[in-house]
């Protein structure tokens, strides 16, 4: 009996290890889920953000078009003032 009572320190060393170890494995597999979870949130806001690139790039072809439009518009303006104002004469 002696004998078992000389290992009881290193029984019960071994004891919290173990359990710490078990803690530790607790705690790791809740940082791999807390990672993974902001992992996919990251992939949703880059998602999110690629649609609204996509329709400010959307917006920006139409503002270029609506530019172009104007100037043509513009151009013809003019030419139809000096026409009338030729006519006028």
């Amino acid at each position: 009996m002696k004998e078992l009572l000389d290992y009881l320190p290193l029984i019960m060393a071994a004891a919290s290890i173990f359990l710490a170890w078990g803690q530790i494995k607790g705690e790791i597999k809740a940082l791999k889920t807390a990672v993974e979870d902001l992992r996919r949130d990251v992939k949703e806001d880059i998602g999110r953000l690629e649609k609204k690139q996509d329709k400010y790039n959307h917006l920006q072809e139409r503002m270029a078009v609506a530019e172009n439009s104007l100037k043509s518009a513009h151009r013809r303006l003019s030419e139809s003032e000096k026409r009338i104002h030729e006519y006028h004469r």
